[in-house]
This record gives structure tokens, C-alpha cells and sequence, in this order.
């Protein structure tokens, strides 16, 4: 029901916040409760059973078109393009 893409994320979300899978589930379904949409949340059992056999391919360097930064901090989580992070670092 779910895919493997979705799972990752839930569970990405649960390792960068530190959260067993009971709490990773409430919090997903309270980001898509904010967000406004009406998507099923996935189980915290089926973090746990999808996630232990849990194999996404890597895309090779070759692939990208650009670099992605990741940033966690203590407001939250927020993803920047190519460049853009070293822009909103230096305010440039």
C-alpha cells in the first residue's frame, strides 16, 4: 500500500529527530495534518517490518544534476538546491 520511497522518508524523519517508531508515526501524521492533505499515515509496525528489508538504489554521482544540502537545525528540517544554502549562509 505504501512505497518504499515513503517508508525511507518516514523513517528518515524518525532517525533525524531521534524518535522510536511510535512517535515518528505521530509526527508524520501531524506534518500531514498541518500540510491540510488527507493521506494515510502508515503504521509504526509497518515502519518496522518495511524497514528492515528496505533497499532504495542509490543514484550514482554521473546522475545529478546538482548537489542537495540537507539542513536540521533546531526550528526544523529544510533541503537546498545547488548553491543555495552557501547564498543564505553569506546573505548574498
Amino acid at each position: 500500500m505504501y512505497s518504499d520511497l515513503a517508508i525511507a522518508v518516514c523513517l528518515t524523519l524518525g532517525a533525524v529527530y531521534k524518535q522510536p517508531l511510535r512517535q515518528t508515526e505521530g509526527f508524520v501524521r501531524g506534518l500531514v495534518g498541518l500540510m491540510g492533505l488527507d493521506l494515510l499515515v502508515p503504521h509504526y509496525s509497518t515502519f518496522s517490518s518495511r524497514g528492515a528489508g528496505l533497499t532504495l538504489p542509490i543514484a550514482s554521482k554521473n546522475q545529478k544534476d546538482g548537489s542537495i544540502h540537507l539542513v536540521v537545525d533546531s526550528t526544523g528540517l529544510k533541503i537546498f538546491g545547488d548553491g543555495e544554502w552557501l547564498q543564505n549562509k553569506h546573505k548574498t
